[in-house]
């Protein structure tokens, strides 16, 4: 498992599907080794196609992390409401892990602002921002919590608060502490100045 997630990060996509395959031969009811060659069938090739039928082999189909990669391999396809049906029964914060801390409202918020469909995704972004104040209250630390609430302020137009937030992420975990982890919070803060940009235009 660890090999297979170090050679996809490092870009060796081909050593990182032999070990995938070896992972499901050697554990096939365990999901990793399917979402792991999900993950690279997409990020090597965008092979959507090919990671669909990954899926389809899942040993627990309603496990949260499968219904996480229907919705992303959907939103890719640009099928935006098939999306959105496949998070439609996750928890509120489905699946969070190390690097990241996504409230349902949130990912759904950003399919809705890629339809174009602004007043829904506004309105799921302010579910979002309810929940992640609160969890904030709990937790204000968390780096996670930061770039999260940095993207809903983005989605509902708040650019300083949304810039202050990103940046708050990265600074409390930057790359330079953890070059796994401290590379989201660069990714979440570049997604930041995307979206913000979007509502300023």
């Amino acid at each position: 498992m660890e090999l297979a997630s170090t050679y996809e990060l490092i870009r060796d996509y081909p050593t990182a599907s032999k070990y995938c395959d070896l992972l499901m031969s050697m554990s096939p009811d365990a999901l990793n080794g399917y979402l792991f060659k999900v993950d690279n069938l997409v990020k090597s090739r965008g092979d959507t196609a090919a990671a669909w039928v990954v899926l389809a082999s899942l040993p627990q189909q309603d496990e949260t992390a499968a219904h996480l990669r229907w919705a992303w391999l959907l939103t890719l396809e640009r099928d935006f409401q098939g999306a959105i049906n496949a998070l439609a029964d996750l928890p509120p914060i489905p699946d969070p892990d190390q690097t990241t801390f996504v409230p349902k409202a949130q990912s759904t918020a950003l399919i809705c602002h890629y339809m174009k469909d602004y007043i829904r995704a506004r309105a799921y972004f302010d579910t979002a921002l309810v929940l992640l104040d609160g969890e904030l209250r709990k937790r204000p630390g968390d780096h996670r919590i930061h770039s999260a609430l940095g993207i809903v302020y983005a989605g509902l137009g708040r650019k300083e608060d949304a810039i202050r937030e990103g940046k708050k992420g990265l600074e409390l975990y930057p790359i330079s502490k953890d070059a796994y982890a401290g590379s989201d919070r660069i990714n979440d803060l570049a997604s930041i100045y995307i979206l913000v940009q979007v509502h300023g235009s």
